[in-house]
């Protein structure tokens, strides 16, 4: 995990509401585990598995 927090700069804004809602645009996975990108897309987002850690750090 990197060093500096790439949320900390919005985490103050995040805490202040009651509830917040967050939609992760991304594959969890290896590549081992993600097969071929589909043909029509021209896009494949993948994030490894340890990015996990720092989303539930967040809170």
């Amino acid at each position: 995990m990197p060093e500096r927090d790439p949320l900390g700069a919005v985490t103050r804004m995040l805490s202040r509401p009651d509830l917040t809602f967050a939609n992760l645009e991304t594959v969890v996975g290896t590549v081992a585990e993600v097969g071929p990108p589909p043909i029509a897309k021209q896009f494949l987002f993948r994030s490894p598995p340890e990015s996990l850690e720092l989303l539930t750090a967040a809170g």
